[in-house]
């Protein structure tokens, strides 16, 4: 049997790989995922300046998605940590020490200290100057992939009718770009038109919500619909035609619920006040509302009325004070001489009148 020697070479021109890469990682990988994983860690070690997925498509001759797919795909084997910044759609890759898989007989570093190799990697910014977008061409060959076909078919179905070429290319870019699996997407449309939302605008925003809230299945997609729906009365109520509250909403959500410890039948109410008085979502006057109640230990609808009942008799006695006030400052204005003058003007006239008829 031939046996191999190597001979040395110098590491200037070298890009080390992760044993667990060769050994392990890679022998179940595509080649396109093969080639992504080594040249973005061969420009990570070598410092490259500008790179993009525009820069590793073209460089590869792949499509800029791909370059997305395989990071995904490393970051599942936990090769590298790809984070996603949606403030300036920056995504950083970060490298763990290559020593990710211990020698034979050496016991792994615990949770803690593995946590903390993790966090004070290098890191790599790798900027998306816009979502890909997918030619007619890379969208029938996308179509023979059977789910891809299913999911677009099943897609149809849910928003009533055929979907254009520019839809179709949205509806593919929840399951390339934003990562969300085929039956979390019709999940997700389903609960979407169920709302009476079949604009695909409007549902590419809840896309890239679960997107980044790392929804990976149909049980994730229902418990963070769950956590959201509490909110929806509130959203109704203030005339907000929105499926989930912003953050800035659900801080105030938040407040009124448990900083103000107050029943949602109140919140409500509130709410309808401030659209009521305001004609919009005015956040901070319905927290004047709900804090004044809480401040009064105001807990109750019943309370709520009493409350304005006895605003209402106020208002109605000041009223009536102001008004008697006005009219004895008004007799006060005339004294007995002026009184026998107007009831002389008017029997004079009366006088008139009758002489001449």
């Amino acid at each position: 049997m031939a046996h191999l020697s190597f001979t040395p070479i110098d590491s200037q021109f070298t890009t080390p790989v992760p044993d667990s890469f060769i050994t392990d990682k890679m022998l179940s990988a595509s080649a396109t995922m093969i080639k992504v994983y080594l040249y973005v860690l061969y420009a990570y070690q070598k410092k490259l300046e500008d790179f993009t997925f525009a820069s590793v498509a073209e460089k590869l001759d792949i499509l800029e998605s791909d370059v997305l797919k395989a990071l995904q795909y490393w970051d599942e084997k936990d090769l590298l940590t790809l984070v996603h910044d949606p403030s300036s759609d920056n995504w950083s890759v970060l490298f763990a020490s290559h020593a990710s898989v211990p020698p034979k007989g050496q016991e792994p570093l615990p949770d803690r200290e593995a946590s903390a190799s993790v966090q004070g990697a290098d890191s790599k910014i790798i900027r998306v100057e816009q979502k890909p977008t997918y030619s007619p061409e890379e969208m029938a060959c996308y179509k023979n992939d059977p789910k891809i076909a299913h999911l677009f078919e099943e897609s149809q179905k849910i928003l009533g009718g055929p979907v254009s070429s520019a839809n179709l290319s949205t509806l593919f870019s929840f399951y390339d770009y934003y990562r969300l699996p085929c039956d979390v997407i019709l999940y997700m449309l389903s609960y979407c038109a169920s709302n009476g939302h079949r604009e695909l605008r409007y549902i590419e925003k809840v896309a890239q919500d679960w997107s980044d809230h790392g929804i990976k299945t149909v049980d994730q997609a229902k418990d963070h619909v769950a956590t959201f729906t509490k909110w929806r009365p509130i959203l109704r109520a203030l005339h907000e035609s929105r499926l989930e509250p912003t953050d800035e909403q659900l801080i105030y959500f938040r407040r009124f619920l448990e900083e103000y410890q107050m029943p949602m039948e109140l919140v409500l109410n509130a709410a309808e006040r401030t659209y009521d008085n305001v004609g919009r979502a005015n956040l901070n006057y319905m927290d004047s509302i709900l804090k004044n109640w809480y401040s009064q230990g105001i807990r109750t609808l019943k309370a709520v009325e009493a409350e304005d009942a006895r605003f209402q008799n106020s208002r109605q006695s000041g009223r009536k004070t102001a008004s008697a006030g006005s009219l004895n400052n008004f007799k006060s204005s005339f004294d007995d001489q002026d009184l026998d003058l107007l009831k002389k003007q008017a029997l004079d006239r009366t006088f008139d009148e009758r002489s001449q008829s």
